[in-house]
């Protein structure tokens, strides 16, 4: 009998190009996210290739991302998730890289909970300092260049599925892996993860929430810049992510089963 791996399953899907994906860009939404096992992604996915398409880039179905995230040395991004303020934001440069395109992202969160994604491209991903990003974080944050460095650094694999009806897109990462450029300290304890997030416009109820259900996979806030900062950088507080934590490690060493 033929194993059934990743790849077999998502050429089941049909495909959809970068190009049309542009017609669901959802850059004011709600973000759904939930947390499982990679070796539950499979069964997860194997229920979904009716119903939805599957993005695909120079024929690949996996896209490889690595993103940077900036704060201000003393950590204001990081310390308002920390303190649970409801309106707060996180800014990133972001390659996408088997499209080859970066951009430099504003995420901000009001206090409804809707995510509103300012963002503009960039030539390379090292060139974001430049008139145009400077201008950028002047109108889209409170703070200018000069108060923002370098703090952390991931990569991550993403699946990007997109319903027939082009109203939800549904995103998968895994192996996700940090590296913190103040301490330089290394952490992949979210490599044995995946993280699944619906992105919707807030007016439906997504039915892959009950195959979710169904699969006793749980509905988890998460933050991977926040959840990367406490992996690799001992010296912050993280009063509010211990139970996210503990939940991870749970999910690594739990079956779907149980």
């Amino acid at each position: 009998m033929m194993k059934v791996t990743l790849s077999s399953v998502l050429n089941k899907f049909d495909s959809i190009t970068l190009e049309q994906m542009s017609m669901v860009r959802l850059m004011n939404r709600i973000d759904t996210k939930y947390i499982t096992k990679r070796e539950n992604l499979i069964r997860f996915l194997s229920e979904m290739s009716e119903d939805y398409y599957v993005q695909e880039i120079n024929n690949k179905r996996i896209s490889l991302y690595h993103t940077m995230y900036m704060d201000t040395p003393d950590l204001q991004m990081y310390i308002a998730h920390q303190d649970d303020r409801s309106v707060r934001q996180k800014v990133r440069i972001r390659e996408y890289v088997d499209s080859d395109l970066s951009f430099f992202e504003v995420k901000n969160r009001d206090n409804k909970g809707r995510i509103i994604k300012e963002r503009i491209g960039l030539p390379d991903s090292k060139d974001y300092d430049n008139e145009k990003g400077v201008s950028f974080i002047e109108k889209q944050t409170p703070y200018n260049m000069q108060n923002l460095i370098p703090q952390l650094e991931n990569s991550f694999e993403r699946i990007t599925l997109v319903n027939k009806e082009k109203t939800l897109r549904l995103t998968i990462d895994l192996n996700i892996s940090f590296k913190n450029i103040q301490t330089r300290v290394k952490n992949d304890l979210l490599s044995d993860i995946v993280i699944i997030e619906i992105k919707h416009d807030g007016k439906l109820k997504p039915e892959s929430r009950s195959l979710l259900k169904k699969l006793n996979i749980h509905q988890e806030k998460i933050s991977k810049y926040c959840v990367g900062s406490v992996l690799t950088n001992p010296d912050l507080k993280y009063n509010r992510f211990k139970p996210k934590l503990y939940f991870i490690k749970k999910i690594i060493n739990t079956d779907i089963d149980e």
